[in-house]
C-alpha cells in the first residue's frame, strides 16, 4: 500500500499479459501504468504510458489494441475520487520523467 493523499491509500495491482482487472475496477477512479513488451530493464530503455480512468477494463482493452496483447499493466484504485486520481497521475508522470523513463503521453 502507498499513501497517495491525506487519509488515502492505494494498493498497487500488477497484471501480466492476458490477465483481467478485478471486479469493481470498472467503477472506481484508477491511476495506471502500461509497460509495452520487449524492453530492457533500465529506465533509459523503458517506455511507459501513465493515465487515469473511471473504467479500467475498457481502458486496458484500448491499450492492448494500441500496444499489443503482451503489455504488462499496473494500477491502483482510488474509489470515487477522480480529482485525486488526476493528482496522482500528474505526480506519477513527473516521477517517471525524473527517473529517465520515456513516456508515450505527457498529460501535465
Amino acid at each position: 500500500r502507498e499513501a497517495v493523499g491525506e487519509g488515502e491509500e492505494c494498493h498497487l495491482v500488477h497484471l501480466l499479459p492476458g490477465q483481467v482487472p478485478p471486479p469493481g475496477s470498472s467503477t472506481a477512479s484508477c491511476v495506471y501504468m502500461v509497460f509495452p513488451a520487449g524492453q530492457g530493464t533500465s529506465p533509459a530503455c523503458q517506455s511507459l504510458y501513465v493515465g487515469e480512468t473511471d473504467n479500467l477494463a475498457q481502458r486496458l482493452d484500448q491499450h492492448r489494441h494500441r500496444f499489443g496483447q503482451q503489455i504488462e499493466f499496473a494500477f491502483c484504485m482510488l474509489g470515487a475520487n477522480r480529482t485525486l486520481a488526476r493528482t496522482v497521475e500528474k505526480q506519477t508522470i513527473t516521477k517517471c520523467l525524473d527517473l529517465g523513463y520515456h513516456l508515450h503521453n505527457i498529460n501535465l
